[in-house]
């Protein structure tokens, strides 16, 4: 197999804190599921459903692990890897209904190709299931280098064995083109390069496949036009960018079709793409829809405060950390060392949120708001915003005025968890911005006389 190549974007921390599975939706209010392990590979997991054979429905299950993150080794003229693949799927009572395991073998003929920003390794496999709801979990193991990435979540299969109108879930492409011959990625005469994570440049199009099924046609005379419908809607289902109905005519009971949609106009964002058909013969609607995101090179300032809190991690990381991460050089090494510094931080890693690097960006974003001054110094840069940071909130706080015995106000902050720890900060020049001058928080600065050098 040969590498493909898609831009491999930098995530801003909103998605970061879901690293790094994709199902239908992706924000921070819409978990997604993520990696669990923290010598992971970089892969990314996307689930679609077709109709199968009677009484089941195809699952194609598609994988895109970052080929930077693979080890290859020499073989004759080449470089090689391998990657082992694992899927099982398990019934609500934790039965498993499915398993497969198979290898993919990728072979480039020098060591640029993998090492390109952008070079990925895709993947797919469908499975032909009965329509329910599973556990899924898929690993995706390097064999020469022994990491292991893991998806794990729950997977609804679809009906569409049924009489009714449907469209399938809604495949997301990178390139779509005809292709009669047959291929691992070739689906009805259309070669589609999946676009796995939904991501999309504000202003490009959006390429997608999907099928429509159970039309009733009529046999002895022409049947009324199918009516399709598109549209943007925000995730609360309000539309923001609505194109003209487009009316088709189908002589079976159902077709497929394929569509370059236009993102002019929209804003970066997280946005569902939906398609709605109408038969007029039977008067029967249907709508489908699945989350795409746009970005833009520009990043909010919402999102450049995120990302700076992402990389802000000098008061909770270990000297080690912080002295091998100073060492780096570049942009990437950067993120790669941040993504797994947080998680081995993720107290739940086999949950789709990682709550401490959620609750670190909520303690900057405080501390930024509430302990800055006029003298436009940021708040998370005082004693103040880095105790609250590196501790969190206090469980007390006592406040006293300047007053003849004190050259400046004086703020108490008292932790009680587990002990108590006291610390003591004082606005001495005034500017609001307020110094801490002692704790009992072992390694804190101690001053037990801090009274007597007022």
């Amino acid at each position: 197999m040969k590498l493909c190549y898609v831009v491999w974007f930098t995530i801003v921390p909103a998605v970061l804190i879901h690293l790094s599975g994709i199902s239908s939706v992706w924000a921070e209010d819409i978990q997604d599921p993520s990696l669990k392990t923290p010598e992971a590979l970089q892969i990314v997991v996307e689930t679609t459903g077709f109709r199968g054979p009677k009484g089941f429905t195809r699952v194609d299950i598609c994988t895109v692990v970052d080929a930077q993150s693979l080890q290859f080794v020499p073989q004759k003229d080449a470089f090689v890897a391998q990657l082992q693949y694992a899927v099982t799927l398990s019934d609500s009572a934790g039965q498993k209904a499915k398993v497969k395991t198979w290898t993919q073998n990728i072979s480039v003929p020098d060591m640029n190709a993998p090492r390109q920003a952008g070079a990925v390794v895709r993947e797919i496999v469908g499975l032909d299931l009965p329509p329910k709801t599973y556990r899924l979990e898929l690993s995706a193991e390097d064999i020469y280098s022994g990491k292991t990435g893991i998806f794990e979540a729950w997977l609804q299969v679809r009906n569409f064995d049924r009489k009714d109108l449907s469209i399938s879930d809604l495949l997301f492409a990178t390139k779509i083109t005809p292709q009669e011959e047959a291929g691992k990625f070739v689906k009805n005469g259309w070669h589609i390069v999946p676009n796995v994570s939904h991501r999309y440049r504000a202003g490009e199009p959006v390429r997608v496949y999907f099928e429509i099924y159970n039309l009733k046609r009529p046999k002895d005379q022409s049947a009324e036009p199918l009516i399709l419908g598109y549209s943007f809607t925000d995730s609360s289902g309000m539309q923001v960018k609505k194109f003209p109905s487009r009316r088709i005519r189908v002589s079976g009971e159902s077709f497929v079709k394929t569509e370059t949609i236009a993102t002019d106009g929209l804003n970066a964002g997280v946005y569902f793409f939906q398609i709605e058909a109408f038969d007029r013969g039977t008067r029967e609607h249907v709508r489908q829809r699945r989350a795409i995101f746009l970005f833009s090179d520009e990043l909010s300032e919402e999102a450049q405060d995120q990302l700076r809190y992402f990389k802000d991690i000098r008061y909770i990381a270990s000297s080690k950390d912080l002295s091998s991460y100073a060492a780096l050089t570049t942009e990437a090494e950067c993120m790669d060392f941040l993504k797994a510094f947080w998680r081995k931080m993720d107290p739940t890693p086999g949950t789709p949120l990682n709550e401490r690097l959620r609750e670190h960006m909520t303690r900057i974003q405080f501390a930024d708001e509430h302990f800055g001054s006029e003298a436009h110094k940021r708040g998370s840069d005082t004693d103040k915003g880095r105790v609250y940071i590196k501790y969190g909130p206090p469980d007390d706080r006592d406040f006293e005025q300047s007053s003849e015995n004190f050259a400046g106000a004086i703020e108490k902050w008292t932790y009680d968890r587990s002990k108590r720890y006291l610390f003591v900060f004082q606005d001495r020049r005034r500017y609001g911005v307020y110094e801490l001058i002692h704790s009992t928080m072992p390694g804190e600065l101690y001053n037990p006389n801090w009274k007597e050098s007022q």
